[in-house]
């Protein structure tokens, strides 16, 4: 919602906000009434639900805020008893993260700690349903406030083991692999047979998939995105060199289609900014041109830490923050957004672009493949009617092997629905 405003520190408990009209509308300052050495602590996370009823943007659909004060009152014109700044704090500058919870074997932030997911509210963009809210008080009141954006279909593509086979004769220690580190003779049984084909007949890889995405994207308008690990290394993630002919052959054709490609730093980068700037530079080198997007691999991703090293290498446009079992709304938006450097209190210059889903959310889910697929539809339906960015990731991986055979479908049914 682009809109010039003037703020003024009236030190009071709560905020009005004075239309050109004189219309005014008033809400209770919960959050930041708080003393500022002690805002990001537990003491500090909201605690119950409130549902806005709504009649007017989006079907009648109501949705949730908290920060509430029942017993909040002010002569303005419009009162709401909900801390309307301090609910898009919470969800856009995600300090709730940097508190003092378990952390996974990777060092991302748990699913499970967080507030939207603890009180099932994950599936709703908050924020971009609060902007609504508010723009239809002021539409009320007659301060017509047009929308500058319009939905959009990103379709990622994080490329982490680029080929099933790396040369003719691997599918041996792959299916050596699957029978002792994976216990899985359908499994070996299969990389036999597959691998013997493309060793004796020349068959395609399986993982081969990255002309196919694209195909896919492009005949349903979506923006290609695909992310290259730079770093082959022991503990790196990467199964790769970004040198490698094929490799450099596949990302030309990409950038020929206008795909966009991004750069995907390796494990422990995310807190490593020597190590993530000569990553980044390596891409750059070799792609001869500027890059300027990113998403940590495995999603690690911790503040103020990664951001600060994004700054420093230049870049614009993040887009790690997503939960690992679920789709949803990490960030409470669907809408890319400025990240914050809570120890610094300030605006960052890397934006973030939320991600919504991802193909292993079909895996990791506790509720199985039909009910995630639900609520990707779900969230494609609330991200159009707020004009927002459906971002999905799918890897050029999860396809053509029987660990995905169940859910390789859906990758076109998910943007054919998002489309």
């Amino acid at each position: 919602m682009s809109l010039s405003y003037v703020l003024e520190d009236l030190s009071e408990p709560y905020t009005i906000i004075v239309l050109p009209s004189g219309k005014t509308i008033s809400f209770p300052d919960i959050f930041f009434a708080t003393d500022s050495d002690s805002l990001y602590c537990r003491d500090n996370l909201p605690q119950d639900i409130l549902w806005i009823e709504n009649d007017e943007e989006w079907q009648g659909e109501r949705f949730p805020v908290f920060y509430a004060d029942a017993e909040f009152t002010y002569s303005t014109d419009e009162v709401l008893i909900w801390d309307l700044v301090g609910v898009l704090f919470f969800c856009l500058s995600r300090w709730e993260e940097s508190l003092n919870y378990t952390r996974d074997r990777y060092d991302r932030f748990i699913d499970e700690n967080s507030f939207l997911v603890k009180q099932s509210i994950h599936l709703y963009p908050i924020v971009d349903y609060c902007e609504l809210y508010l723009r239809s008080l002021f539409d009320r009141h007659g301060l017509i406030v047009d929308t500058v954006r319009q939905y959009e279909l990103v379709s990622t593509h994080d490329v982490d083991i680029h080929r099933y086979f790396r040369n003719s004769w691997s599918f041996l220690s792959v299916a050596l692999g699957d029978l002792i580190h994976r216990k899985n003779i359908a499994y070996a049984w299969w990389t036999l047979t597959r691998g013997i084909s493309h060793a004796i007949r020349g068959t395609d890889d399986p993982w081969d998939t990255d002309r196919y995405m694209l195909e896919e994207d492009r005949a349903r308008g979506a923006t290609s995105i695909y992310y290259y690990i730079p770093c082959k290394k022991k503990n790196s993630g990467a199964s790769y060199h970004i040198s490698d002919d094929i490799i450099q052959k596949e990302m030309e054709m990409l950038g020929a289609q206008d795909a966009v490609i991004g750069v995907h730093p390796s494990l422990s980068t995310y807190r490593d900014p020597a190590q993530l700037s000569q990553e980044v530079t390596d891409l750059r080198n070799v792609l001869d041109m500027d890059v300027h997007e990113s998403r940590q691999h495995f999603l690690q991703w911790i503040a103020p830490d990664t951001i600060e090293a994004l700054e420093q290498v230049n870049i614009k446009i993040d887009s790690s923050l997503h939960f690992r079992k679920y789709p949803g709304y990490r960030c409470g938006t669907s809408v890319i957004f400025p990240l914050w450097n809570s120890l610094q209190r300030r605006a960052s210059t890397v934006y973030e672009r939320p991600l919504l889903f991802m193909d292993q959310n079909f895996h990791l889910h506790p509720s199985g493949a039909s009910t995630v697929y639900e609520q990707i539809q779900l969230i494609i339906k609330r991200t159009k009617v707020v004009s927002g960015n459906f971002v999905m990731l799918w890897h050029n991986s999860s396809f053509n092997h029987p660990e995905w055979k169940e859910y390789q479908k859906y990758f076109t049914l998910i943007l054919q629905h998002a489309a």
